[in-house]
């Protein structure tokens, strides 16, 4: 058979291809499923599982050669094209093909089903065309581990790509057909270099792409979508058009004599401000009347802005929104006449905390409503450092304003600890705290004392000063905003839970972990243990950490000195090693994307970079492994794997920069040992597709397992301390690994086994004490119950 030139050009592309089109349908689900770290880790595990079960079908004999039968492999790699369409329309209409409303949340068993079976089609190809790569290669003599390696690289290039054109604001549809045109173009060069017969549905392709992109359809199709889902939602409002964020797409329309704005299946803006916006403007200014320069800090506030705007009063008021794109955009659209009484806002498209760290006693009054923190980009708005940061900006007698969602007659246990959460970390950093109960709750704080009050009468009087048009309304209302009963009900809610790790810290995001049991109760009729034995728990975990360690490794021990012959080399340990490598890159990456969005904020921007620096850094490792590949490699990369989690878990704040370095380092424990591995099975005789196969499965397998455990357990319930301590356990046992496993070494010595011993010993009294410092989180204290109704 006639050995083929450049076959690397067919991964490259379709690497390139891959990682655009995930991209793509990753923000649409983010759109249908309302974007936080559970739908999230959902749509990563079934992904990653989609992909391991393709690649095990590719790897079958009988499957390989019906297909091989039917069409060559490159024409087999254009099935990515339809593949993406079938998904992207499965995703679009989940809401329709599962009987839900816009605007209801999908029920989590519904949610569950839908993910893992319809997020199959691009992913199962992903999978399944791997192996039958890796059969084709064969006929240029390039082995399995280039094969993965180039795919890798390609999708470095598709993610580096893709995130620049989207950050320019092209549409996610005009990048599909920028994608399908690089494919047909790689696709056709490959057959010009091995000089075969220009095939013309590839000509066909890149035309029909040209055609799409310069027609302008990309833009046309996705506003057809907007249209649709806008008819669905609001069939009496009229559609006017649609804006994009880095991290949402938002459509505007007009209702009745309302400008409105819509995202995530609701109404999140209206103009003029409403009755809602009103009573929350009475209810700040009524503990800090007088205001006159004032922060607010927000999901979509431009309503609530333009409210106080209208205060005489008031002389600035500074915006910061969560998405901070937002407001600049939707003021670029903004009717005129909602424009003047804005005047007075400055929109500042700076991170929350970069900003409060340059103010030193500069506000009167702040204002935070961010919703729950369902996702950890959120969570830290929340965080004992944030309002270290915010006390900071406020000027003496200032006032924060955090709103939480409540309740008006019951209080189920997931919002009750978060309240209780939010109340000790508020409490940790200011001496006087006052509530306002009901759905939608308020905690106002303050340094000073007797500066607060819960007595609508005073709260009534303050309001007398207020030169607005309803201002008779909201003082007459006051007192139903604050009835008496109501907040020593919600007090004493919140003061039995006491002995609970509640204190919510940027390494340790207990505000995320109630929301997201919040979430989880709404998805799916779910209610948190009422002794709350998950949590108490989870503060264990070091320790069954070293416990599983040391079980592990006593086995290993035991065997290796039984006296017994030395077994032969099973594929078992060849693909444990790469699952277990696959498990701790990933954990790695989730403590990395959680560090970034502590300190940077929202990393939906910056994740397809993110992606490409993890897949050049999957292709470096399986260079390097090819170059260094020894007798201890193994030892060494769980050393360097150690050494790489203790570096990330102990780092402080870093230029984004050297986040990106970071990423680049954690591809490149998987790929390395994706290289040894490859050479293990070669060893062994076992063929390149059938070990292609069991390597990708085992990568996708790992990554799936950790992404889901990771992101939502381990993190929620421990904090980074639980990612760290389950990464070390893995470079633990890699670093014994070539002492101990006969596909490594074999050899017997006394010096290995007193040095297995110490490891050991250090590693489990280092579990013993994380354990020990991960059961001193602070409670909360009694005195919750004894705060005064009335300050003044």
């Amino acid at each position: 058979m006639k050995c083929m030139k450049f076959p690397e050009l067919i991964f490259i592309g379709a690497g390139l291809f891959a990682i655009s089109a995930q991209l793509i349908l990753y923000r649409i689900f983010l759109t249908v499923f309302s974007g936080n770290e559970l739908s999230t880790g959902l749509f990563l595990f079934s992904w990653l599982i989609w992909t391991g079960i393709g690649a095990l079908a590719g790897s079958n004999t009988k499957i390989r050669k019906i297909i091989f039968s039917l069409a060559s492999f490159e024409t087999l790699v254009l099935l990515y094209i339809p593949a993406f369409i079938i998904q992207y329309f499965l995703l679009s209409s989940a809401s329709e093909i599962l009987g839900v409303e816009f605007y209801q949340q999908i029920p989590l068993k519904q949610l569950l089903l839908f993910v893992i079976v319809f997020n199959s089609p691009l992913s199962f190809v992903t999978g399944f065309l791997f192996p039958l790569g890796c059969e084709w290669a064969k006929e240029t003599f390039l082995p399995v581990s280039r094969v993965y390696l180039f795919e890798a690289l390609g999708a470095f290039a598709g993610a580096v790509l893709s995130t620049i054109l989207l950050s320019l604001g092209i549409y996610k549809e005009t990048l599909f057909f920028l994608m399908a045109g690089e494919l047909s173009i790689v696709l056709l060069i490959y057959h010009f270099l091995n000089k075969k017969r220009m095939k013309l549905a590839l000509v066909f392709l890149i035309l029909a792409s040209v055609i799409c992109i310069f027609s302008g359809l990309g833009k046309k199709w996705a506003d057809s979508s907007s249209d649709s889902r806008w008819k669905t939602l609001l069939p009496s409002a009229e559609y006017l058009g649609s804006f994009s964020t880095a991290q949402a797409r938002y459509n505007y329309g007009k209702y009745s004599d309302q400008f409105i704005v819509e995202a995530w299946g609701n109404v999140i803006e209206s103009f003029p401000g409403g009755q809602q916006a009103a009573e929350k403007m009475a209810s700040d200014f009524s503990q800090k009347p007088g205001a006159r320069e004032i922060l607010i800090v927000g999901h979509s506030p431009i309503s609530l802005c333009q409210k106080i705007s209208e205060l005489p009063d008031v002389e600035k008021i500074t915006l910061i929104c969560t998405d901070s794109e937002y407001p600049q955009a939707l003021y670029s659209i903004l009717p005129e006449k909602y424009k003047m009484p804005l005047e007075k806002v400055k929109m500042s498209g700076q991170d929350l905390k970069e900003f409060l760290s340059s103010k030193d006693k500069e506000f009167d009054l702040v204002i935070m409503d961010c919703g729950l923190p369902a996702s950890l980009a959120v969570n830290r708005f929340y965080s004992e450092g944030c309002f270290e940061l915010m006390k900071k900006s406020l000027n003496e007698g200032g006032v924060l304003s955090v709103s939480f969602a409540g309740g008006d007659n019951y209080i189920g246990p997931e919002l009750a600890y978060f309240g209780a959460s939010l109340f000790e970390t508020l409490k940790s950093v200011f001496p006087e705290i006052v509530l306002k109960p009901g759905d939608s709750s308020i905690f106002y704080c303050c340094s000073q004392k007797g500066r607060l009050s819960e007595n609508p009468e005073i709260l009534a009087k303050r309001l007398e000063s207020l030169d607005v048009k309803e201002r008779a309304f909201l003082t007459g209302n006051i007192s139903a905003m604050y009835p008496q009963d109501r907040i020593i009900f919600q007090k004493d809610i919140y003061g039995e839970l006491a002995n609970v790790s509640l204190l919510n810290t940027d390494s340790n995001p207990k505000s995320f972990l109630y929301a997201m049991l919040f979430t989880a109760k709404k998805l799916g009729n779910w209610t948190m243990p009422k002794e709350t034995q998950i949590i108490r728990i989870s503060e264990f975990l070091p320790l069954y950490a070293g416990v599983l360690f040391i079980i592990i490794w006593l086995c290993r021990f035991v065997y290796l000195f039984s006296g017994r012959q030395k077994r032969k080399l099973r594929s078992f340990e060849i693909i444990s090693t790469m699952t277990l490598f696959s498990i701790s890159a990933m954990l790695l990456n989730i403590l990395l994307i959680f560090r970034f969005q502590t300190q940077c904020g929202s990393i939906f921007l910056y994740f397809g970079l993110a992606s490409s620096l993890f897949m050049l850094g999957i292709f470096s490792g399986g260079r390097i492994a090819q170059k260094v590949m020894g007798e201890y490699f193994i030892s060494l990369l769980g050393a360097g794997l150690f050494l790489a989690g203790l570096f990330f878990y102990l780092s402080g704040a870093v230029p984004v920069f050297v986040y990106g370095i970071f990423f680049f380092i954690c591809g490149i424990f998987p790929g390395a040992a994706f290289s040894f591995c490859a050479v293990k099975f070669k060893e062994l005789n076992v063929p390149d597709t059938r070990a292609g196969a069991f390597l990708n499965s085992a990568d996708c397998m790992g990554g799936a397992f950790a992404g889901l455990t990771g992101a939502l357990l381990l993190l929620p319930f421990s904090g980074t301390l639980g990612i760290f301590t389950a990464v070390l356990t893995i470079a633990c046992y890699a670093v014994s690994a070539s002492l101990l496993f006969p596909m490594f070494s074999g050899r017997k010595s006394i010096a290995k086994g007193l040095l297995l011993v110490l490891l050991g010993t250090g590693v489990f009294i280092f579990f013993i004490m994380a354990t020990a410092n991960s059961g001193k989180a602070k409670t909360v204290e009694t005195r919750i119950k004894t705060i005064p109704l009335d300050n003044l």
